[in-house]
């Protein structure tokens, strides 16, 4: 990702453009080129002694400097360094206190005599002492792995890059893809989900699917994570038919202004491959735990997508069975109150014709008197709703289960 000093972007009549890179620059390239050749060749280097090498090629080798330091970035961003000696500062503590003693000392007013003395009082040569003393600072980590990319693929991460940085300030991100691919459309709602983001999802004409998120500006509450999440769930985008991408940005200090992509954009997916969908860790804990304590019951952790009807579809989180209908699990945490007070509405005009889907609410959505009023309002969450705390518990998921079998 990169940070606010890379971002490059223009704004004009209320639209947004990104400051897209031509992806075939020659002269680009070979300055991509070696700047991975020396994080590829740079093991041991400190972020200090690799950001001293990198200077002269961001310096000429291309006529704005500033995107050059954005491929840094992105480069750093594929690095591995060694952790920080935890014990560093204590250290460094200690050798400051002894210093301080030693200087009071007549006999050590030269200063090789001074810095011998202190040495010896840590067993160690003086040199060795004084180049390790901020071992602990990020700049003074060695460098343990690189991954590198091939020059054009990275380009194309850092066009992706700007967009990413564009939708951590969001308001509204409309997505509209062909679908005439049930795995595409699959994909992209699983990744919704494991980025635990929620959208309405419609079809519309000509097997063509319709996705409104909100964005962090419009959460109330940890805008700045649920905005990362939004920006990381972004490039699967790249990977669908016929998408386009409309949303609505308020960038700071600026007013708000529209940003419009699609497939004509010099983006493409930079990975190789797709890495498949898998729950977050605690989910499939959740999921193992609750085999465990109820093994009538059972749990598919990858259900199929659920028809509500009206043309609005949903990825459900987890699936129930026991017996010849399943029950299907949807999950609304903290910066999802639009999505849940929008599902509580659709599912109220169904009438008795209800999906089978239970509610599992976060806590904190209650902080939010809108929510709290639709909650306990709502015959349907009472019926067929749970609160949790980060994450569902098995008993009471359970205990709603056996209620409505």
């Amino acid at each position: 990702m990169l940070t606010k000093e890379h971002m490059r972007f223009s704004q004009r009549g209320g639209i947004l453009k990104p400051g897209f890179i031509d992806v075939n620059n020659r002269t680009l390239l070979n300055a991509v080129e070696a700047l991975t050749e020396l994080f590829q060749h740079g093991a041991g280097l400190t972020r200090a002694e690799l950001a001293e090498q990198c200077e002269p090629i961001i310096a000429t080798g291309f006529k704005n400097p500033k995107i050059l330091r954005g491929i840094e970035k992105l480069l750093l961003d594929r690095c591995q360094f060694a952790e920080p000696d935890e014990s560093a500062m204590q250290r460094r503590s200690a050798i400051f206190a002894k210093a301080a003693e030693l200087l009071e000392q007549a006999h050590l007013e030269e200063l090789p005599r001074y810095r011998s003395a202190i040495g010896q009082a840590f067993n160690s040569d003086p040199e060795q002492l004084a180049a390790a003393l901020y071992n602990d600072l990020p700049e003074r980590q060695p460098l343990l792995t690189f991954r590198p990319l091939q020059a054009q693929k990275m380009l194309y991460r850092y066009n992706a890059a700007q967009v990413q940085g564009l939708l951590l300030r969001a308001e509204r991100l409309t997505l509209t893809f062909n679908a005439n691919d049930p795995g595409t459309l699959r994909l992209l709602l699983q990744q919704l989900r494991f980025h635990r983001l929620l959208a309405r999802v419609t079809r519309l004409p000509h097997e063509q699917v319709k996705m409104v998120l909100d964005g962090p500006v419009s959460v109330l509450e940890q805008t700045q994570k649920y905005g990362l999440q939004l920006a990381l769930f972004f490039p699967i985008l790249l990977l669908q038919k016929g998408w386009s991408l409309e949303a609505l940005i308020r960038p700071q200090g600026k007013p708000a202004a529209t940003l419009k992509l699609d497939p004509s954009a010099p983006l493409s997916y930079w990975n190789s491959h797709t890495r498949a969908y898998r729950p977050d860790a605690e989910f499939a804990q959740f999921a193992a735990n609750f085999r465990e304590k109820f093994p009538d019951w059972t749990v598919d952790e990858h259900p199929p997508l659920l028809d509500l009807g009206q043309q609005e579809i949903c990825a459900p989180d987890m699936a129930f069975h026991k017996g010849e209908h399943p029950f299907y699990l949807e999950l609304f945490h903290r910066w999802h109150a639009t999505p849940l007070l929008r599902r509580l509405e659709h599912l109220s005009k169904r009438g008795r014709d209800k999906p089978p889907l239970i509610l599992g609410v976060e806590r904190s959505l209650l902080k939010n008197s809108q929510v709290a009023q639709a909650l306990e309002s709502s015959p349907l969450f009472a019926q067929r709703g749970f609160m949790f705390r980060d994450l569902p518990s098995s008993r009471t998921l359970a205990k709603l289960l056996e209620t409505l079998i």
